[in-house]
């Protein structure tokens, strides 16, 4: 029975607690702009405006604002109307209902608009929607009360069913709520108001440990659980009787976390069956925040700090603050209290011109192009200012600005909003710091790179040049021995002679394979269009030159033209197919293939495949390593460099090289160049021929 107890459950993880219920900061700023004429006409309203009062442009345009439907009656509009038209601007929020019946709190904000004998001629304003801000002011003033009581020590059992009843009757949808206590093992409902006293008996001593009720699997796992329909086939008994005994659609078991520690449940009984949505959520976790806080009762000073704070958030709702111009620029009117929002003493700030204030940051020539603007009517976006605050700190501020024209296309002045980025400036300027100190990172690397190459470049070309001296002295002075004295030596002493030639041949190799490794990893990079199977057809007919009774089939694919140095390229293709060449030696009909396919992200990939010896993938790691060889010398000879070289020029052109093979089955080695497109375009330079990559 518990297994199909947890089938009914939906169980949720819980949201980590906030310092502010959700929407503490909703997007009510949403604005639209209106005016009327002085009889109260709506001559020009915006899309946003007309939408907010469910009305389309057309519709409310010619209109008496006394057609609109006040909740609150029309005298409070009219006489807000005859305080706009007697010269003061105001703000004043209505609760009314929109033309399709639906109810809506609206915030207006106006000012009088006079002509130049000073007659008011109508009235200018913003309609905001305000209504998510006024529900939300509603759970601050509930939570408040609620935490009046918890700071004035009364019983927890009081304050918890004034949290029930405070839930139901704020709730959008007819509901129950119970609060449920964790005691040790068990559980006890604390209080359940609107329900009969036989659901606190039944929900009395639960086991924690085996009860399948929701409540208690919500204490147990620290979980939120839904059972969204009691009367569901996978319901457990317990619940099935909710619905038969009580009325109850759904159950809402909602654990209430302090400090880790799962202190109860709040439970949340609807009358109907379905799962909570996001204006359920917002109001729940209202009250979870209150549960948590009552239940953890030692906090309640620190409760009632973060709901002042949280009471002052909702006070200020909107980051922007909000200004109007007349037609000579100086400041008509200013949103905020005694200081607003950017900065400004409104008392100190009106009548004067934005340069007329105590604004810094701003260079002449930037005030002049500003002033410019104006007088061409233009609208301007992103003017940054500096204010220094009272307390001496600096504080940044963007503002935007758009002209204001008369019914008669007169223009009346400017009005727009502004915003604190002060944040952003300072993130700006670290940005920028940070980036000057890597910049002079990157050129002292730079330089201490470039000349590591050069002693490099000096230390390999003393060390080629001091090797091969003695080396070639030995080699000399070995083949006169065999020469001169040939007869004096017996054949054992012949061998030795001639092992000792073949070593320091191999060694001269080496050493000049090694010379020609590190100038090809430093050498610049000279980019252009590279046909890589033009190439391979080049190379394979060099091959089959230098042995031209080998039997072997060379298959060259038209391939994607490549973008690389074609010099360092030809060394790479010509160090793979040599090594295709050189691993087929021993196969009765060689094969070797060239060619191209696309991978998953539809990059281009090479690949040369050989039907040759093939090696253990489990040495495959060893492959590009310098020296090492997975074949022995009898077998085929080489020095170990030719994979690492071809390894070294496809990095240096933004690619990776790799191998699959089997032993005895043949090899096949695939490379790509410019993986990545963003890498290569940062790192070339222009030259005078082709693109030049900078060394390495």
């Amino acid at each position: 029975m518990r297994q199909n107890a947890k089938a009914a459950m939906r169980m949720i993880d819980p949201p980590a607690p906030a310092d502010s219920p959700p929407g503490a900061q909703p997007a009510d700023n949403a604005q639209g702009v209106f005016r009327q004429d002085a009889g109260g006409v709506f001559v020009q309203v915006d899309a946003r405006a007309a939408g907010l009062l469910g009305y389309t442009e057309a519709e409310l345009t010619g209109l008496h604002y006394s057609v609109l439907h006040f909740e609150d009656g029309l005298t409070r509009a009219q006489h807000n109307f005859a305080e706009r038209l007697a010269g003061n601007a105001g703000t004043i929020e209505y609760r009314l209902r929109r033309k399709d019946g639906t109810p809506a709190w609206i915030a207006v904000s106006s000012v009088p608009h006079v002509d130049a004998a000073g007659n008011c001629i109508g009235v200018t304003g913003f309609l905001s929607d305000v209504g998510q801000r006024r529900r939300l002011e509603n759970l601050a003033e509930q939570e408040r009360r609620l935490l009046r009581l918890i700071a004035a020590h009364c019983p927890l059992s009081a304050v918890a069913e004034d949290l029930c009843m405070t839930l139901a009757n704020v709730s959008r949808r007819p509901l129950q709520v119970a609060v449920m206590l964790a005691d040790g093992p068990y559980l006890t409902c604390l209080v359940a108001p609107g329900l009969p006293p036989r659901y606190r008996a039944e929900h009395a001593g639960l086991p924690l440990a085996t009860s399948g009720r929701a409540c208690a699997e919500a204490v147990r796992s620290s979980r939120i659980v839904i059972v969204a329909d009691t009367a569901g086939p996978d319901a457990a008994p317990e619940t099935a009787a909710l619905r038969r005994d009580y009325g109850i659609g759904a159950v809402w078991a909602y654990p209430i976390v302090q400090g880790g520690e799962t202190l109860g449940a709040l439970v949340l009984l609807p009358r109907t069956a379905g799962e909570p949505d996001t204006e359920d959520e917002r109001t729940i976790r209202f009250a979870l925040e209150v549960a948590r806080l009552a239940l953890a009762h030692e906090r309640k000073a620190e409760a009632l700090r973060l709901s002042e704070q949280r009471f002052r958030d909702y006070a200020e709702l909107s980051a922007d603050w909000y200004w109007e111009q007349d037609a000579e620029f100086r400041f008509t009117y200013m949103s905020g209290g005694v200081y607003n929002k950017g900065g400004f003493r409104v008392t100190d700030s009106l009548g004067k011109t934005r340069w007329e204030l105590p604004v810094e940051g701003v260079s002449e020539a930037q005030w002049a192009e500003h002033r410019a603007q104006l007088d061409r009517r233009e609208v301007f976006r992103n003017l940054t200012y500096l204010i220094r605050t009272a307390d001496g700190s600096q504080r940044w501020y963007s503002i935007s600005g758009k002209p204001v024209f008369g019914a008669d296309g007169g223009f009346l002045g400017y009005r727009g909003i502004g915003r604190d980025i002060t944040e952003q400036v300072q993130a700006e300027q670290k940005i920028a710091g940070l980036a000057a100190s890597l910049e002079t990172r990157v050129r002292l690397r730079t330089a201490a790179l470039e000349e590591a190459n050069r002693e490099l470049d000096a230390f390999n070309f003393s060390v080629s040049h001091d090797l091969r001296t003695p080396l070639r002295a030995i080699e000399g002075f070995s083949q006169a021995l065999l020469e001169d004295h040939h007869e004096r030596l017996d054949p054992a002493g012949q061998d030795h002679l001639r092992r000792i030639v073949a070593a320091t041949t191999r060694m001269g190799e080496l050493i000049e394979a090694l010379y020609d490794l590190s100038r090809l990893s430093r050498a610049q990079l000279f980019l252009r269009p590279v046909d890589l199977s033009a190439l391979a057809r080049e190379l394979a007919a060099e091959l089959g030159e230098r042995e031209p009774g080998r039997r072997l089939e060379f298959v060259v694919e038209e391939t994607p033209a490549a973008e690389g140095d074609a010099r360092l390229l030809r060394i790479a293709l010509a160090n793979l197919l040599g090594n295709a060449w050189k691993y087929t030696a021993k196969t009765g009909c060689g094969r070797i293939v060239f060619g191209a396919r696309l991978d998953d992200r539809s990059r281009c990939v090479y690949f040369v495949r050989d039907n040759g010896a093939g090696f253990d993938m489990r040495f495959a790691d060893k492959l590009f390593r310098m020296f090492h060889r997975l074949h022995r010398e009898e077998e085929f000879s080489g020095q170990g460099v030719g994979l690492t070289t071809a390894r070294r020029i496809v990095t240096r052109h933004g690619g990776r090289i790799w191998a699959e093979a089997a032993q005895g089955a043949g090899a096949t080695f695939f490379f790509t160049l410019w993986e990545e497109a963003a890498l290569r375009n940062e790192i070339l330079q222009p030259a005078d021929e082709g693109w030049v990559l900078p060394e390495a």
